[in-house]
């Protein structure tokens, strides 16, 4: 998000809220001020040492916000926190639904994911600069396309929210460890890897994608928790245009990714030098920097899509031989988490051999 689309989200919402009551809640204020908006209140978790009233304007805590101004006004978060950290959860986990940062916060962000982005090949257009180009034609393009998004028995509960696109559809990942059934669809048909799902986490649902999709143009995998912040419109454009993958927006850590858990990174690299040597170089330039791309979303044309999988999957069969040769225990969860670095090592490998697109991800918590 730039300044001209900050500046645009404030002219969409009649009712705006500044989250936090301190020095850097009044910068923000004066922020939107320039723009020809007012707010309704600042907004806080809890009372505890902050004011009742800031500028003239009510200091209210999130139980004194109604349902209704949760639901469609926008809280804009003052900039002395990141619009992408913990704080975007906690204001989604207590009921507000349209969240964006404060205008430094963003400008601040935007830099560090520039940055981010070209660990990943040059700055690429986002998904909502395509979408803003001037489309060819007003009807839908006839491109079969599904982004599956994977939940299970146990967690669809826990959103506040579910998808309203008509490209999104439910997976039941680890449908065969319960004879419960919440979807239509269930990664233990076919061929399938689902009574894996307490290792492989969302991935019993990508490989299921991998194997067994055989109508769609475009496949996506994204969570009941946090999916693609596109629109059904943006959806069709990209298709249309023939982007080859989006992938979420990279965050920046504070140190490189070798750093996380060397042990585990030890593992990776050593499976990739032994399966995918041609790899190796690209494997090193990722833990060295900083950017992450998080929760093993992607949304892809079907052969890009298997072609990530096939690799992912050798590459994960490797991981665990490596593992099991040195007597280690696999944990719950592991390649999960392996997937994620891989999917990462897989773009910077073939950042200039695909269109790459990005998008922010969406809360639906």
């Amino acid at each position: 998000m730039f300044k001209t689309e900050w500046a645009e989200s404030l002219q969409k919402y009649e009712r705006i809220m500044i989250f936090g009551a301190k020095q850097n809640a009044v910068d923000t204020y004066l922020d939107i001020k320039r723009y020809q908006r007012d707010i309704l209140c600042f907004v806080v978790s809890e009372q505890r040492d902050n004011p009742h009233e800031l500028l003239g304007k009510p200091v209210k805590t999130f139980e004194q916000i109604e349902a209704g101004c949760k639901e469609n006004g926008l809280v804009v978060i003052s900039h002395c926190y990141n619009a992408h950290d913990k704080m975007k959860d906690i204001l989604a986990a207590a009921g507000f639904r349209h969240i964006i940062g404060s205008q430094q916060s963003i400008l601040a962000v935007d830099n560090l994911r520039k940055e981010a982005c070209a660990v990943f090949g040059a700055q690429r257009m986002t998904v909502r600069e395509l979408a803003a180009q001037r489309r060819e034609h007003d009807t839908k393009p006839d491109i079969p396309i599904c982004i599956y998004a994977v939940t299970s028995d146990r967690n669809l509960h826990v959103a506040n929210r579910a998808y309203t696109s008509r490209y999104v559809k439910y997976i039941q990942a680890g449908a065969a460890l319960t004879s419960r059934r919440i979807c239509d669809v269930t990664d233990d048909v076919g061929d399938n890897i689902s009574k894996w799902n307490a290792f492989f986490c969302e991935l019993t649902a990508g490989y299921w994608i991998y194997r067994n999709d055989t109508k769609n143009a475009y496949v996506g995998l994204c969570h009941y928790s946090r999916g693609f912040d596109i629109s059904d419109e943006e959806i069709e454009r990209i298709a249309e245009a023939g982007v080859d993958v989006v992938l979420p927006v990279p965050h920046i850590f504070r140190h490189e990714m070798a750093a996380m858990v060397p042990s585990e990174v030890a593992v990776i690299m050593e499976a990739i030098e032994r399966v995918s040597p041609e790899f190796t170089d690209s494997a090193r330039t990722y833990f060295m920097n900083r950017a992450f791309i998080a929760g093993n979303l992607i949304f892809a044309r079907k052969e890009i899509f298997c072609h990530y999988y096939t690799w992912l999957f050798q590459v994960l069969q490797e991981c665990a031989r490596i593992k099991q040769g040195n007597k280690v225990k696999i944990e719950e969860r592991v390649f999960g988490y392996y997937g994620e670095n891989l999917m990462n090592i897989f773009f910077v490998h073939n950042r200039e051999r695909y269109e790459i697109r990005y998008s922010e991800v969406i809360s639906m918590l």
